[in-house]
């Protein structure tokens, strides 16, 4: 057996050294490309929900918010009906509820709410409808195949004459 001097023998070791080094380093660099391969196509699979579930709570949270509008809109019209108001009073006071919302009352093409008072004898019943198709509501899911448009809003309130 031979032996080896001390610079040769340090020579060696740090050629191995170098070497387990260089082996450790493209282990690394594949691990690293084929996690940000993994988490791109994570993103490009999750993404699209994300962006539904985002619509649709968008949506949702501006249907809800008119619908209240409406329903107080009809309470406090069904309340003046009951003491005898007349329609263009009516419709006046809707308008004035859902003036923020954007939302006209009438009966033209522009107009998006239709108040129909209904006397019940010894009650009264006052109908809000709100076509979906105007300005407040947006209708972002039409193309995943829910769609607000040619649907109405419709709320009712009846109350007892004064």
């Amino acid at each position: 057996m031979e032996t080896l001097d001390r610079e040769t023998f340090l020579h060696i070791q740090l050629r191995r050294k170098r070497r387990s080094m260089q082996v450790a380093e493209k282990r690394v660099g594949t691990k690293g490309r084929r996690r940000r391969a993994a988490l791109t196509v994570e993103l490009i699979l999750v993404l699209p929900i994300l962006i539904l579930v985002c619509l649709a709570t968008i949506q949702f949270g501006i249907l809800m918010t008119v619908h209240q509008a409406v329903t107080h809109a009809a309470t406090v019209a069904a309340r003046e009906a009951a003491k005898g108001a007349p329609q263009q009073t009516l419709e006046c006071i809707v308008e004035e509820v859902l003036a923020p919302h954007c939302l006209t009352v009438g009966t033209g093409p522009t107009d998006c709410v239709r108040v129909v008072p209904e006397d019940l004898g010894s009650s009264v019943r006052v109908t809000v409808y709100v076509d979906t198709d105007c300005k407040p509501f947006i209708n972002p899911l039409s193309s995943f195949g829910f769609s607000l448009a040619n649907r109405f809003l419709c709320e009712r309130a009846v109350v007892p004459k004064e």
